[in-house]
């Protein structure tokens, strides 16, 4: 049994992080009150396993190199109709990138930095790129999952890319446009808001307070 050095811990999450990290957003859509748009992405994923992954890699036709630990590579890019030999577009990047863009870009410009939302949102950004440089690099250089050959290795990670920003934009201006929230926030409330509470100010000055029950003045204070 390998030792758990932060290497080997690095090189494990980066082989289980795909659904680990399907389940985690799905599971905050749920607790922020968001769960339409958490199933909106689970199908995107489900969209561009079964169709957009293996129309692109037939298409493209760049297979897995030698040596390559192909049991591993395939882990979650099995297909039951097509082959999954390939290296190109690189699949784990698209989702990446395909989560990246549904979750950011509904909120481009809107959140103010230093606010708990524009927190969250930094703090997802900050983890997604380090995810992605590091399966860049397991794939690459550990599990040879990826081309060998620098040109092939560009055609590869640019195609998982574009493919995944793509699709994310995508179905981020759709459900934008389709949920009265305006997509996705990193607010715990779906409104983007830091709360739903009442703000009340107490006025300067002197002030009169009127009292009603029922809707009819019972005196003042």
């Amino acid at each position: 049994m390998p030792t758990p050095t932060p290497k080997n811990l690095i090189i494990f999450f980066t082989i289980v992080a795909p659904p680990i990290l399907a389940m985690a957003l799905l599971l905050a859509a749920a607790m922020t009150g968001q769960s339409a748009l958490g199933i909106v992405y689970i199908l995107g994923i489900s969209f561009l396993y079964f169709a957009i992954w293996p129309v692109a890699s037939a298409a493209i036709q760049i297979s897995l190199p030698e040596g390559s630990k192909a049991a591993v590579c395939g882990m979650f890019n099995m297909h039951p109709f097509f082959n999954n030999a390939y290296a190109a577009p690189a699949y784990n990047i698209m989702i990446y990138f395909y989560t990246l863009f549904f979750f950011l870009v509904p909120t481009w410009g809107v959140l103010q930095e230093g606010s708990a939302p524009g927190n969250v949102k930094l703090i997802f950004t900050i983890f997604m790129s380090a995810l992605i440089a590091f399966t860049v690099w397991v794939r690459t250089c550990v599990l040879k999952c990826l081309p060998q050959e620098f040109g092939k290795w560009i055609v590869s990670i640019l195609t998982g890319f574009g493919l995944g920003a793509a699709w994310g934009t995508l179905l981020a201006v759709i459900c934008k446009t389709a949920f009265t929230n305006g997509g996705w926030s990193f607010s715990p409330y779906p409104t983007g808001k830091d709360s739903n509470r009442l703000q009340c100010q107490r006025p300067t000055g002197n002030y009169v307070c009127t009292v009603s029950k029922d809707g009819q003045k019972v005196g003042t204070l």
